[in-house]
């Protein structure tokens, strides 16, 4: 139900300096995933955390505004994620003295239809830099 690529907009030439990247993520159609800020308790969030923080000096997501849905699971509207949306991300490397850096995106997410969820999931995608 949910695929996702991890796209370099503009990569380090060396520690210090800035990545640029997106999370392409293509969710199946008559399925989405919920909000990165859900407006129902019970829901599950979608958050992309790095595993690899220690390597970064400043890191920042940019989640993209939810569609808000009518589900059957829900007396109110619900805030979701459908389609194709993108994750912009800009971190700074640490200025090590290494000449690798290894990142790895994990995003996690629970898929639903208008009738049931599925158990969350999380999908990793690892980045290795050479300076």
């Amino acid at each position: 139900q949910v695929k996702a690529k991890l796209h370099i907009m503009t990569s380090p030439n060396q520690p210090g300096d800035i990545l640029r990247a997106e999370i392409e993520i293509q969710i199946s159609e008559n399925w989405h995933i919920q909000a990165a800020n859900p407006n129902h308790k019970f829901l599950i969030a979608t958050q992309l955390q790095i595993a690899t923080r220690d390597t970064l000096a400043e890191l920042n997501i940019t989640y993209p505004d939810p569609k808000r849905l009518t589900l059957a699971i829900a007396e109110s509207p619900v805030d979701v994620y459908t389609g194709s949306i993108r994750i912009p991300i800009t971190c700074r490397i640490k200025p090590y003295q290494f000449s690798k850096a290894h990142l790895t995106f994990n995003l996690t997410y629970q898929a639903c239809d208008d009738k049931q969820c599925l158990q969350p999931n999380t999908i990793s995608l690892p980045l290795n830099i050479d300076f």
